[in-house]
């Protein structure tokens, strides 16, 4: 399905190059299962965006200043995919004051193409390693906070939960409509392990324990078509095969020699690519090694004369 899908993409982006049309391929939103549960699943390290937290001062007024960020974490066994997303530093921290969670706490959104409105139930795999803390996180969509205090008991063991502290309700949120939207995941305590996120509309969900659980939703492809203009002193950045496990090949348009800059970075801003060329008119194309990544989503910036363009890409 997914070769199918890239040569798709692939002939649609020759068919606009002869039209004298740009195409811009990007991958995006998770895509929500049509399987009777309507299963949104994530890797909680392939969030879209990493929001760190406001720098604070603990114990206040007397102790040191920390900013928490939301970190990739091999060391516990058992993870699914590269990882697992904690907060840190645990200097053992938390907030339940919903608007001091959202304007302080360290944040994960992951961007959802839901097919499916109503109600959907949250489960986290996750790991505690403190009884008395690192345990509980507040989630939500759309940037309002619906499931506060979503907490995991079990001490140093990978397993699924989806409990609200008190056991009243369950952890949730509402879709209003079809379409993208961002599911949030908000640190309450930090130092608490999420390894992955499940959704779904069915209340009775049976869980998978202390299993890895379904495989990761697939994702959604856009191709964005412009019209390029006649001066031709824009370019088009494309990248094929999006996900790419080996190498990927950087495609980009210059009528003219051209300097080049090519940085790719996580979506953290940490760097792990760094290249300088001369485009080449007719060819304008670099094949590029993705050995050195790990496997997550990472962006990449071309800079041509001036201007830049940005791309989101999975190494797989």
């Amino acid at each position: 399905m997914k070769k199918n899908l890239l040569f798709m993409v692939m002939g649609l982006i020759c068919l606009v190059n002869m039209m004298n049309v740009s195409v811009a391929q990007s991958v995006n939103a998770f895509q929500q299962g049509s399987d009777p549960d309507h299963l949104v699943v994530m890797e909680a390290e392939n969030f879209h965006e990493n929001i760190p937290g406001t720098t604070f001062q603990y114990p206040a007024t007397t102790g040191p200043f920390y900013t928490q960020n939301w970190t990739l974490k091999d060391t516990t066994a058992g993870f699914s995919g590269t990882g697992a997303m904690v907060t840190l530093p645990n200097v053992g921290y938390s907030t339940s004051d919903v608007l001091l969670v959202k304007a302080n706490s360290p944040t994960l959104k992951f961007v959802v193409n839901f097919d499916t409105t109503g109600t959907h139930y949250i489960w986290l795999r996750a790991n505690v390693n403190n009884s008395g803390g690192d345990r509980s996180i507040h989630a939500g969509l759309d940037d309002t906070i619906s499931a506060v205090r979503m907490e995991h008991m079990t001490l140093k063991t990978w397993e699924w939960r989806s409990n609200i502290s008190g056991g009243a309700t369950r952890p949730r949120i509402f879709v209003k409509s079809k379409g993208e939207h961002t599911f949030c995941l908000y640190m309450r305590q930090d130092g608490m392990q999420i390894d992955k996120i499940l959704l779904t509309t069915n209340p009775d969900y049976l869980t998978p324990g202390t299993t890895t659980g379904p495989a990761e939703s697939g994702r959604v492809v856009n191709v964005s078509i412009s019209p390029i203009s006649n001066d031709y002193n824009k370019y088009s950045l494309n990248i094929y095969p999006n996900p790419g496990s080996g190498n990927i090949h950087l495609d980009f348009g210059s009528n003219k020699v051209e300097d080049v800059q090519i940085n790719i970075s996580n979506m953290i801003g940490q760097q792990f690519i760094s290249k300088s060329l001369k485009s080449v008119p007719l060819t304008n194309g670099i094949d590029l090694s993705l050995q050195s990544l790990k496997n997550g989503i990472y962006l990449i910036q071309c800079k041509i004369a001036g201007q830049t363009q940005s791309l989101r890409f999975i190494k797989n």
